[in-house]
């Protein structure tokens, strides 16, 4: 599986930050956010499921997801880079 530097921990507090720290309300957040982690540990493709409604927030999800630094890529059984579709959800209380 692709890990975001400093692993789960690293993933929430990044989400923390970028994202839940700067809302009004939980209820401006959407449940989940699509995208895929290259080969080369790329974000691509960001995309959010069930959106709130609220352009600003869900733009600011958008920017701060396409904005993470590299991740360390997926790999095969055989060790070699691949490409992985990431779904977390984005909370009150970080991903």
């Amino acid at each position: 599986e692709a890990v975001y530097p400093g692993g789960y921990v690293g993933l929430t507090q990044y989400i923390n930050e970028e994202v839940i720290n700067k809302i009004t309300h939980d209820s401006e957040l959407p449940q989940f956010v699509n995208f895929t982690i290259s080969e080369k540990g790329d974000v691509e493709d960001v995309q959010i499921i069930r959106y709130n409604g609220v352009h600003e927030t869900d733009q600011m999800i958008i920017d701060a997801i396409g904005n993470m630094s590299k991740w360390f890529p997926a790999k095969n059984s055989t060790g070699e880079p691949v490409s992985e579709e990431i779904s977390i959800p984005i909370l009150g209380i970080g991903c």
